[in-house]
């Protein structure tokens, strides 16, 4: 039985630091809309301010068209992508206005 404790207490305790860890170093966190771009399998995310960035990563349901939220990333200003339509934001996790926060690609209800 202490086994069993040890082993799911490791677990938990790995599990928690691994995914505190994908967010490590996050610079970036604004609320905007998720918007197609002009090249194809290019994602713009435009900030209520107007600016652009280009999200990558990420978990996949934030790339929907007119999808607004708080996204939350390593702002990359060295890297250029083809797309090319503003600086370009690794992203650990998007927060949807429609309260469904997602977190290293694990939708949390």
């Amino acid at each position: 039985m202490k086994k069993i404790v040890l082993i799911a207490a490791v677990i938990v305790f790995a599990t928690t630091v691994f995914a505190q860890g994908a967010c490590t170093g996050a610079n970036f966190a604004e609320h905007g809309t998720m918007q197609l771009g002009v090249e194809a399998n290019c994602w713009v995310f435009t900030t209520d301010a107007g600016v652009s960035y280009q999200p990558t990563g990420g978990p996949g349901a934030m790339y929907r068209e007119g999808l607004s939220g708080v996204l939350t990333g390593t702002l990359n200003p060295d890297v250029m992508t083809i797309c090319m339509q503003g600086p370009v934001v690794t992203a650990c996790s998007f927060d949807a206005d429609n309260n469904r926060l997602w977190l290293n690609n694990i939708p949390f209800a």
